[in-house]
């Protein structure tokens, strides 16, 4: 017990002290988001296409998404408001089969013939948006900084349908809004001087909830107390 106390108390003398945000300071965030459920995946890209035809997506609906991936720079204006960049990375994809049945008139028996067909078909979007972004950090302790952040920028969407024929050439012709935004919550708590944890609540222009690491790089050295005899 007595080594284990010892032990706590010299990795506490080790660890490098904190400091607040201050003018100067730049901040690298990587993060990683949460995205919606499976089925509600390819109906959410379905309903945002242009496409007049209904897809009928049967039980074996398959589906996968990378991201929201983003990166942020700030830069602090004071110690109290930054203004930097934000970009973000998502990819999601549907795949399914539709099942249909056609009737083909068979003039030998003069009867119809019913053929039933298994079309796989895939359905991806992928978006990319780049915004400048201001953060009004209203917490801003040794470890601990929270702000209000306020995105705006573009947004690049591109939309990919297979197998395309000429019954869904409409996927390829959809319209996208380009204008991204977005609104948030955000917080950094620091393990070490340098790095910490980031975790943010927004709305639109990426994850609903993200979360991932901060590095904390100082381009002014804090004055250091020197005695004279």
């Amino acid at each position: 017990m007595k080594k284990l106390l010892i032990g706590i108390i010299t990795m506490m003398s080790i660890i490098p002290s904190f400091a607040q945000v201050v003018e100067g300071d730049f901040t690298i965030d990587v993060n990683h988001g949460l995205i919606g459920g499976r089925k509600g995946l390819v109906y959410t890209l379905i309903e945002n296409s242009d496409a007049t035809t209904e897809l009928s997506v049967d039980e074996d609906l398959v589906t996968s998404y990378t991201g929201p991936i983003a990166g942020r720079l700030e830069y602090m204006m004071s110690k109290d408001f930054g203004i930097g960049l934000e970009a973000n990375y998502t990819k999601r994809l549907a795949e399914w089969t539709d099942i249909s049945s056609r009737s083909i008139y068979n003039e030998t028996t003069g009867e119809y013939d019913y053929i039933r067909a298994n079309t796989k078909y895939s359905l991806s979007q992928t978006v990319v948006r780049i915004m400048l972004r201001t953060n009004y950090i209203f917490v801003n302790e040794e470890e601990l900084q929270i702000g209000y952040a306020n995105s705006i920028g573009y947004r690049l969407v591109q939309w990919d349908f297979e197998p395309l024929d000429d019954e869904f050439t409409d996927i390829l012709n959809l319209s996208t809004w380009p204008l991204a935004f977005r609104t948030a919550i955000g917080m950094r708590y620091f393990i070490a001087e340098n790095i910490g944890l980031n975790a943010e609540i927004g709305f639109s222009g990426g994850a609903y909830i993200n979360g991932g690491v901060s590095i904390k790089l100082k381009t002014k050295t804090e004055p250091t107390n020197t005695e004279t005899l």
